[in-house]
């Protein structure tokens, strides 16, 4: 009878020590989860920034130890059972984040996997050249500068480029736009989405079934870019382009300066001379008939337009006027003419 007390009062005793260790858990446990919520909500130092940049291929380890610098108000070991807790939402995204200062570590995480980053812009003029382009991508801070040690048959290939061989110049094959952009976005991923806009712009000009200009794609765009430098105002340009396929279709020598200061680079100081003019160059269309090899700028869609809907008209020459727009003449005598009002005597 005794050993059977002694034997209910040991039960008694394990079951008191189990759960006494149990609730010690549930205590535990409680207040473990209820430190990683308060850790949760508390907010980041986010106070002196106004954006946060992932960098491709960070992993959650580089991100709290990024974030441990100088924004994380917790534990790194809490931040990371946070992202792991929270994983089935999806990866970290690379790219540049807006962020404030009242944003906690949940809703960090949750606008790292949802991917909506800062989209910045970059603008290319109509008209600029490949070296522009090259130039102003260089100086913006926020893109890749793959592109910088590659030539521009490189760039080409890697844009995706299908031209034949005598086509790889860079030259005219990127459309003039507003091209949007994530922090860390490579150079030449703009160029290659640049690039695509161009072919779409050929083609919805018709460029590819059009025949009254009787010229292949590539000629289509070197007409533009002439079209492009010689155009002040708009409205000229059908008139323009009317008068270059004009005097192709009649074997004239096209005579536009745009190509000369072209052909002449970095010699070019601004101030075209007659020692110029007769300067023999592949793309000085005074001393070379035909079109130049390759185009002098990056034309935009009015330009492309223009070539293959050119005015019906009959002109052969035009002057700038110097207010932009261009006064076109039928005879040379005309021309001369207006020359002299316009150039000589001005």
């Amino acid at each position: 009878m005794m050993g059977s007390c002694i034997y209910l009062s040991l039960r008694l005793m394990n079951k008191s020590k189990t759960y006494r260790f149990l609730l010690v858990i549930v205590v535990v446990f409680s207040l473990t989860v209820l430190g990683v919520a308060r850790a949760a909500y508390r907010p980041l130092d986010f106070s002196n920034t106004a954006s946060f940049l992932v960098s491709p291929g960070t992993t959650l380890y580089g991100l709290a130890r990024t974030l441990n610098e100088t924004h994380l108000q917790i534990p790194s070991w809490l931040f990371l059972l946070l992202a792991r807790v929270t994983s089935y939402q999806g990866p970290i995204l690379a790219g540049e984040y807006a962020v404030h200062s009242e944003l906690n570590s949940l809703e960090l995480l949750m606008l790292l996997r949802k991917g909506v980053t800062i989209q910045r812009a970059v603008t290319f003029v109509e008209g600029w050249t490949f070296s522009q382009w090259r130039a102003h991508l260089s100086e913006q801070q926020h893109i890749g500068q793959d592109s910088a040690v590659l030539t521009g048959q490189e760039v080409m290939q890697r844009v995706g480029h299908a031209g034949s061989v005598t086509q790889t110049s860079p030259e005219g094959w990127f459309f003039p736009d507003t091209y949007f952009y994530s922090a860390g976005d490579s150079d030449l991923e703009i160029l290659r989405r640049a690039h695509r806009a161009m072919l779409r712009q050929l083609q919805a000009a018709g460029v590819q079934h059009h025949e009254d200009t009787q010229l292949d794609r590539y000629e289509v765009l070197i007409l533009a870019s002439m079209v492009e430098k010689e155009s002040g105002h708009s409205s000229d340009r059908n008139k323009i382009a009317a008068v270059f396929l004009n005097r192709l279709r009649q074997g004239m020598r096209l005579q536009s300066d745009p190509t000369v200061i072209y052909g002449m680079g970095d010699k070019f100081d601004g101030n075209l001379v007659r020692a110029d003019l007769i300067g023999d160059t592949a793309h000085n269309t005074y001393v070379r008939k035909g079109l130049p090899p390759t185009p002098i700028c990056m034309p935009g869609k009015s330009s492309i337009d223009s070539v293959m809907n050119p005015a019906q008209v009959d002109f052969l020459y035009f002057v700038a006027r110097g207010d932009g727009s261009s006064e076109f003449s039928m005879t040379l005598k005309a021309h001369n003419r207006a020359v002299r009002r316009y150039q000589i005597n001005n």
